[in-house]
């Protein structure tokens, strides 16, 4: 669906070009949440009802329980933003949209839509400038708030009212219900509901990821993560979901301006050179192991000492790895630090993905004194092995 909707238009005006795709390249979704960063704000914040608490308390267990750090932030120039969309002048915009048909036909809108839709007539070109400079405030605080997490979990709204309390007060109720999400447009920012729960009822509840303009394809991995776990029927059915492993999914993974890298060796959680990983800021996203076609051996003359894995299909075995994701405009730089014998090619891994990685680019038998090391399974166990 995205590979439709996210191609540029050069006919709409209002159009943004942007690679979703990653430089074409395809990617699997993430095995889990491990060294992701997820903001949630403060529970006061919520003005949720038991429900929706219950699915923010449960969507944020199942984040912890995958490998996530959650990060309580203070969302409140988000919800003062949210105020905006219909406090002020931005309804002119609805008015702008309709306004032929407002003008000649009233009947044809809901009274409701009619209601709010009018007040967009009245707003002076003043007021419309005071707002926009207080909501250029709100997106510049919003990309301070954003910019310590990978990515926002909030809830998708408060509470479900009833059609009764909605036919009462249309407006205050309808504000409510865009408490987590009038801002989303305003500030620029893409977002995702996910279902967690149904309610005694038998209604359905959830919660909004929320991230960057663009960064589409990294909620689509961790909503298809979350999907997954709560293991919810199809819609409103009890038709049992399909529970494919994720790693035959065909889905978009992470982060769209992004390269996964496994490395195996100096790179590892705790290893010497793990730095320019985290420097660059990369992200563990999974240990793993590759699949059982290669060997591994030490680099004898290496300083600090260093693996090197060289792939071996009748004989070979699999090797302990870790995934990283790497900015894109990082990747160069990272490159050019890995020294001769090493490079950056693809490796497979135990479930058939293939991602790039560290590989050795000569033989066992070049001349380059090197020790097999593969019985030990991974670098860190040869490491460690006193």
């Amino acid at each position: 669906m995205l590979s439709v909707t996210a191609q540029f238009d050069a006919d709409n005006r209002w159009a943004r070009e942007h690679d979703f795709s990653v430089h074409g390249q395809a990617y699997g979704v993430l095995p889990d949440l491990a060294g992701l960063r997820i903001g949630v704000p403060p529970r006061a914040q919520w003005h949720t009802d038991s429900d929706y608490s219950g699915y923010m308390e449960a969507a944020m267990r199942q984040c912890k329980a995958l490998g996530a750090e959650l990060v309580e932030l203070d969302c409140s120039p988000l919800l003062a933003a949210a105020r905006l969309l219909y406090e002020g002048p931005w309804v002119a915009e609805r008015y702008h949209a309709v306004r032929e048909l407002i003008e000649r036909n009233p009947e044809a809108l809901h009274p409701v839509t009619r209601e709010i839709t009018l007040g967009g007539a009245t707003p002076l070109a003043v007021d419309a400038f005071d707002a926009r400079y207080q909501l250029a405030e709100y997106r510049r605080q919003a990309e301070a708030l954003l910019a310590q997490v990978d990515v926002m979990l909030a809830p998708t709204t408060p509470r479900l009212p009833t059609k009764a309390e909605l036919a009462e007060a249309p407006i205050a109720v309808n504000s409510e219900l865009g408490t987590w999400t009038n801002f989303m447009n305003l500030l620029d920012l893409s977002a995702l509901a996910v279902p967690v729960g149904f309610n005694r009822q038998g209604l359905p509840g959830g919660v909004t990821l929320f991230a960057p303009a663009f960064e589409d394809l990294q909620l689509l991995s961790i909503a298809r993560l979350l999907e997954h776990e709560f293991a919810l029927p199809l819609g409103a059915s009890a038709v049992a979901r399909p529970q494919a492993r994720l790693a035959e999914s065909q889905l978009p993974a992470a982060a769209n301006g992004r390269l996964e890298i496994a490395v195996c060796g100096a790179h590892l959680s705790g290893m010497p050179l793990n730095h320019q990983l985290t420097q660059r800021e990369a992200r563990l996203v999974a240990r793993t192991h590759s699949a059982p076609s290669y060997r591994l051996y030490q680099l004898d003359d290496a300083t600090p000492a260093k693996p090197a894995m060289l792939r071996a299909p009748q004989d070979g075995t699999s090797i302990a790895l870790e995934v990283w994701s790497l900015p894109i405009d990082s990747v160069g730089s990272f490159l050019a630090g890995i020294p001769f014998p090493l490079g950056l090619g693809q490796i497979e891994l135990e479930d058939s993905r293939w991602v790039a990685g560290f590989i050795c680019s000569v033989s066992a038998d070049s001349g380059v004194p090197m020790t097999d090391i593969s019985e030990y399974g991974g670098w860190k166990a040869w490491v460690e092995r006193e």
